[in-house]
């Protein structure tokens, strides 16, 4: 319930600075660098594809403005490979850090387990 307020919170705010029908949605999805084709690359085809779509009653000096903060939006999303296994593996170690330990320690494989144990014993001595 939540997101759905804050979703629509920041629709509104959204439309007050200007945006319009799904211009006025904002996602914070994170997408692959490698995903992102060439025609979708360049920030003047965001802008392109935002005027493309604005009402007839909108200044053109706005609808650019729109557009350029809309590409720069966009195009943040896009984040490489080593920051998407950077960040994966922080949210693992961050959620790791909430659970039971015994909880863990039943999750995982008693091999797995006594493998590390070793590990550390080796390192130990």
């Amino acid at each position: 319930m939540g997101a759905t307020v804050a979703r629509s919170l920041i629709r509104d705010l959204r439309r007050a600075d200007g945006y319009w029908g799904r211009f006025a949605d904002r996602y914070d999805w994170v997408r692959r660098a490698e995903e992102l084709g060439d025609e979708w690359a360049d920030p003047e085809r965001w802008v392109e594809y935002l005027a493309s779509n604005a009402p007839d009653e909108r200044e053109d000096e706005a609808v650019r403005r729109l557009g350029e903060a809309y590409a720069e939006e966009r195009l943040a999303a896009y984040v490489d490979a080593e920051t998407v296994e950077r960040r994966r593996a922080a949210g693992h170690r961050r959620l790791a850090e909430l659970l039971d330990g015994d909880l863990l320690l039943e999750a995982i494989d008693d091999e797995t387990i006594l493998e590390y144990a070793a590990s550390l014993e080796t390192k130990a001595d």
